[in-house]
């Protein structure tokens, strides 16, 4: 019950982000010597690099289509179709086919996944082919699919001609 009875620190009410830390003001006397230096502005960076998220814990399903950056952590079937950046966190399990610009991965995913940078890290596990310009796996990431290099949106399959077809071959 403390915490609905105590009074709100300056913790509490950070300033914008936007607002620039106090900077002193000299003396008319110190004015000479004064010199001015630049004032450090910290932003909050993680609130605003992600413009869509799914916690831990959660379940959607469906397609979800984002200009923006999106961060999974729980889980997710379907079709994710996105502009930007995409987090699979180490939390989240996806069930799907999945299009963005830069991809990470941490978690499991069962789907295609199509994207120009792809980033698997030591706790990514996939099951699926991978189309990616540039693939960066770390030690213990699994992969049980097959991987395509090059343009990520004009990669055709290089698929071994079918027996039907060998007869015919010049």
């Amino acid at each position: 019950m403390d915490f609905f009875n105590r009074r709100p620190s300056e913790s509490d009410n950070p300033q914008p982000e936007d607002a620039l830390p106090a900077v002193p003001v000299p003396d008319e006397a110190d004015e000479q010597e004064a010199v001015y230096e630049e004032p450090q502005v910290t932003r909050n960076v993680s609130a605003r690099m992600f413009d869509t998220a799914l916690g831990a814990g959660s379940d959607l399903e469906g397609t979800l289509h984002s200009d923006g950056n999106v961060r999974l952590d729980g889980r997710f079937k379907g079709t994710l179709d996105i502009t930007e950046n995409v987090l699979i966190g180490e939390t989240a399990e996806i069930e799907a086919d999945v299009n963005a610009k830069n991809i990470t991965v941490a978690g499991q995913v069962r789907g295609n996944i199509t994207g120009k940078k792809i980033h698997l890290l030591a706790t990514a596990r996939i099951v699926g082919d991978i189309t990616a310009e540039a693939l960066i796996t770390e030690d213990g990431a699994v992969i049980e699919g097959r991987v395509s290099m090059g343009s990520a949106n004009n990669i055709t399959p290089n698929l071994p001609p079918s027996t039907a077809d060998h007869g015919n071959m010049q």
